[in-house]
């Protein structure tokens, strides 16, 4: 997130608009990345402590694996007294929750990957509603010709006839 405040609205997660009238639900997120909203940091030090952490972690991990990169950051953080006492404290919780919670790239990739099979799951069903529209039209009479003459693909017009053969 590049600026450094943005509103989240409900609805934006939904694919459907649900029409004017409807209650609209929004939240505020402050971006709290190193170099952002520095007022906030100014009054808040342990969210600045917090935000330099991860974007030692961020720096990190570019050249390295992600943890090798968490182990690094926290002993940097300690020797340098950032998070200081939580770190020491609470070192193993935190090195697990960053390597469960915190690879936006995994995650990014995750998200990625559902898309493409969403994808391909809807040009599975596109191509299927296709090939039984083209069966339907070769029943009623039309040749393989005449079909691609319509528009039809030729590759999904001999996959029709084949389906046909097969039923």
């Amino acid at each position: 997130m590049e600026e450094e405040r943005r509103t989240l609205r409900l609805s934006d997660a939904f694919e459907t608009d649900t029409g004017a009238g409807e209650y609209e639900w929004t939240a505020t997120m402050i971006n709290i990345n190193s170099g952002k909203n520095e007022s906030i940091m100014d009054i808040c030090h342990v969210l600045y402590e917090y935000a330099v952490f991860v974007a030692k972690i961020k720096r990190y991990r570019d050249s390295m694996e992600l943890k090798e990169a968490i182990d690094l950051t926290v002993r940097e953080c300690i020797e340098e007294n950032i998070l200081r006492d939580f770190l020491e404290q609470h070192r193993r919780e935190v090195c697990d929750m960053c390597l469960t919670e915190f690879d936006e790239k995994k995650y990014e990739d995750v998200l990625r990957e559902e898309g493409r099979e969403e994808g391909r799951e809807e040009g599975r069903s596109e191509e299927r509603k296709t090939l039984l529209e083209i069966v339907q039209k070769l029943k009623e009479g039309k040749t393989p010709e005449q079909l691609v003459e319509d528009g039809m693909e030729k590759e999904s017009v001999d996959s029709a006839i084949m389906l046909r053969n097969l039923l």
